[in-house]
């Protein structure tokens, strides 16, 4: 093989590996980790003769920016969600696949609650976030952006002499002894309130009704709430069709949805939390998959503090803030092995040694 094709040729081995291992392994894409982490291999790599004959062709299968007028299939599935969500505030859209300038602002919404880069554009990270299993509850609710709010209007729809709340389970659903259990802890751990809980023998007769229906199918919409001022009764809504994960469980496929979790979440919303851009936060609107039961976050601590008028304590939240974002990773030993093949690209491919 002639020297230069042998060149080529590495080049496009390393390249190529490069870019899979870089997009696959990263949560940014390759060209954005390359130029802020090694500006100067960037610029080495795009000199190349070979590179600059399709740099720009790669660059914008990872950076396709989407224009006003521009049809992207599937965009109307997203459009109907961000509506759901309160994002288009009620306002009248078409629900096609066309971007449009005020899809592109509520984007803009979206990605700063959800502590994404602002840009309007539907990349990766955002329609992630935007498919990940959730909390049906709007994130906007007559135009107010309840994941910017630091302060509450809540106002319980009991009446105010009740000291304990009741709660009880659809009969139709005929819930275990162990889902039963589980959500007596979870209403256990919303005890910091002040407020008393107790599982009510009626269900037409309980403060909060539990009820499982099927909602959007497995993933997608898990669950939601809301209260009835005039009949004084909250509801918590969750999807019978999830494959619903208990303590006694393992988590063995993808979808899988902790149960306790999202109870724990849906019971917030009842006495009066709304949701949280702070991916720690129980209020926070995506379901993870690290477990959430306990309030130990800040953000919602100061919630409960504001609605209820009661002192609670931090416990270790001063330090599970960091990273809200928490999308943005690189580095560790994949940063180390990208490093050493492009530095390796440097000196053979472009013949430096």
């Amino acid at each position: 093989m002639r020297s230069s094709a042998k060149r080529n040729y590495v080049f496009l081995l390393i390249f190529t590996f490069l870019l899979t291992h870089a997009s696959a392994s990263i949560y940014i894409t390759p060209f954005e980790y390359l130029t802020k982490q090694y500006p100067k291999i960037y610029e080495g790599i795009k000199a190349h003769s070979l590179a600059s004959k399709f740099w720009k062709t790669i660059k914008s299968i990872f950076n396709n920016d989407q224009k006003v007028g521009d049809t992207i299939k599937g965009l109307s599935y997203v459009k109907e969600n961000l509506q759901i969500l309160g994002y288009f505030n009620n306002t009248v859209i078409n629900i096609d696949d066309t971007v449009t300038s005020d899809f592109q602002t509520v984007l803009k919404e979206y990605q700063k609650n959800f502590n994404l880069k602002v840009t309007g554009q539907l990349d990766d990270k955002t329609y992630k976030k935007l498919s990940s299993s959730r909390c049906f509850v709007p994130d906007i609710i007559n135009g107010t952006n309840t994941m910017q709010e630091t302060t509450t209007s809540f106002k319980p729809w009991w009446s105010a002499e009740k000291k304990e709340l009741t709660y009880a389970f659809n009969p139709e659903n005929n819930v275990t002894n162990e889902v039963k259990s589980l959500v007596k802890s979870v209403f256990e751990n919303w005890s910091i309130t002040t407020l008393k809980f107790k599982e009510a023998k009626s269900f037409n007769d309980s403060d909060i009704n539990i009820v499982f229906v099927t909602i959007d199918g497995k993933g997608g919409f898990v669950g939601g709430a809301d209260s009835n001022y005039s009949s004084h009764i909250g509801t918590i809504y969750l999807d019978s069709d999830e494959q619903w994960m208990l303590p006694s469980d393992k988590f063995n496929e993808d979808g899988d949805e902790d149960l306790e979790s999202v109870v724990m979440h849906q019971v917030g919303h009842v006495l009066g939390l709304e949701h949280s851009s702070v991916k720690e936060a129980i209020m926070y609107p995506i379901v993870l998959q690290e477990k959430k039961i306990e309030l130990v976050n800040d953000d919602d601590l100061q919630k409960i503090s504001e609605i209820y008028n009661v002192k609670v304590n931090n416990g270790s939240s001063s330090s599970s803030q960091s990273n809200n974002g928490g999308d943005v990773a690189c580095c560790g030993w994949r940063g180390h092995i990208i490093y050493g093949l492009v530095s390796g690209f440097i000196f053979v491919v472009l013949g430096i040694i």
